[in-house]
């Protein structure tokens, strides 16, 4: 299938992907036990199952594909986005990167009886916590999932040739 996302629409990928259901999310199911209440029967959920990895490389080369980047100038500028986020999350700042989302950085500490007690060694972990942006949260709304058996490895989706 060839795909020309040039010029595109605000919504077009998401119709896109309504029309053609490009995304099939494969999914197992396993059992889990309530830890409140460990004496009730497990019950069943539905949890995703990665069908590959789409790594740096591969994300520079899709880009150069429906971009007039190059490669390696893809490359760059991912590596660039590696190297000042840190500066930015430094700050205190929320990275905003327009439609694909924000990052900002999450602590968790330990509790104190007063206010005056809390300092920095309170601080036992910071993570990243990314937040998609609109259209990417609108992509999620059209999905079609896929049960696979345990045993069964999920297909992977080369996705359309994008030109």
């Amino acid at each position: 299938m060839v795909v020309n996302l040039q010029p595109y629409e605000e919504d077009s990928i998401v119709d896109l992907l309504k029309l053609k259901r490009l995304m099939s999310i494969p999914y197992n199911v396993v059992s889990k036990i309530n830890p409140a209440r460990p004496e009730d029967p497990p019950k069943y959920y539905a949890v995703a199952n990665s069908s590959g990895d789409a790594d740096f490389r591969a994300m520079a080369e899709a880009i150069a594909e429906i971009t007039t980047v190059s490669v390696p100038d893809a490359i760059a500028v991912l590596e660039s986005l590696v190297m000042i986020i840190p500066r930015h999350i430094e700050r205190g700042e929320i990275i905003r990167l327009g439609e694909l989302g924000s990052l900002r950085v999450t602590i968790s500490s330990e509790g104190s009886e007063h206010e005056g007690e809390v300092n920095a060694s309170n601080v036992k972990k910071a993570k990243y916590n990314f937040v998609p942006g609109p259209r990417l949260k609108k992509t999620l709304k059209v999905l079609d999932y896929k049960k696979i058996k345990k045993t069964e490895a999920p297909p992977i989706n080369e996705g359309p040739v994008i030109q």
